[in-house]
């Protein structure tokens, strides 16, 4: 890594939103690139740096020094798009799980339908039921379940106690089980 790229690097861990904007013009590019190896989808691609950028600036305090910011924000973007990944895949296999609880065997077209359309409502109300969290409680099951953090990385990142973690989990999880009990 340049002496300009660990600098860049370190003013934006300091806070420097110019620095935290070159970073962005830097690396966009290469980081695109990167993407269309891994996926084909530029929508999602151009989705994923997105969120990667606003992930970057939101848990920013609680990153480190790198060896090399391109390989490292590399990486973050693997990462984010393999979440979206095994999200879209823990989506799909849940809703085919509690559409066809016990569903016949032959499905018709117009079954397989009205199957999407109350899937989409389900995603739905859940977004919904979650967006109607508590704050820190939706940042936790964000963090948990959407971006598979780890609970000490959580802690980490919220600046709280581990045990505090687990109840905001606990207490956001059973609140949505009682919003969306009607719907399963």
């Amino acid at each position: 890594m340049t002496a300009v790229e660990y600098q860049l690097w370190m003013d934006f861990l300091d806070g420097n939103e110019a620095a935290f904007g070159q970073l962005y013009q830097r690396y966009y590019k290469d980081l695109y690139r990167y993407g269309k190896t891994l996926e084909a989808d530029e929508e999602l691609i151009k989705d994923a740096i997105q969120d990667l950028f606003i992930n970057l600036h939101q848990y920013r305090s609680g990153l480190k020094p790198v060896t090399s910011v391109k390989f490292y924000l590399m990486g973050s973007l693997r990462h984010k798009l393999q979440g979206y990944f095994r999200q879209a895949k823990r989506n799909e296999e849940t809703c085919q799980g509690l559409l066809h609880l016990d569903a016949p065997v032959d499905v018709s077209a117009e079954d397989r339908l009205i199957d999407a359309e109350r899937c989409g409502a389900l995603h739905h109300k859940l977004a919904e039921a979650v967006n109607n969290l508590p704050s820190r409680q939706r940042e936790v099951i964000r963090m948990k379940f959407y971006e598979e953090q780890p609970l000490p990385f959580i802690e980490q990142t919220m600046n709280i106690r581990y045990q505090t973690v687990a109840n905001l989990s606990s207490r956001a999880l059973k609140r949505l089980n009682t919003e969306l009990s009607s719907y399963l």
